[in-house]
């Protein structure tokens, strides 16, 4: 399951995105994206959290950087219900709190 779950950091640029920017929990759950490759699956979880951010803050200016770090563990916990769900309507997205 680790496989499917990135980190993705969302910023206005990168010099911003290490004092201020979102995190976000993306898993890939359908068979489109879980059956891309490794740096497609990376791809796909930054533009779903841009989306993400798009639909969470609507008034956010643009996007100018994506970080995406794939989990190697299993989550401990239940992330709870999604913050956000992906246009497949399968993969999810939760907001990191600090």
């Amino acid at each position: 399951m680790a496989e499917s779950i990135y980190l993705v950091t969302v910023g206005v640029n990168e010099e911003l995105a290490q004092i201020r920017s979102n995190r976000f929990l993306v898993e890939l759950r359908c068979d489109e994206h879980t059956r891309l490759d490794d740096g497609d699956r990376e791809a796909t979880a930054c533009e779903i959290a841009k989306d993400a951010v798009k639909q969470l803050y609507p008034i956010a200016g643009p996007i100018g950087y994506t970080e995406a770090n794939r989990l190697t563990e299993s989550l401990r916990a239940d992330p709870g219900k999604e913050d956000y769900t992906a246009t497949c309507g399968a993969c999810r997205v939760w907001l990191v709190l600090p």
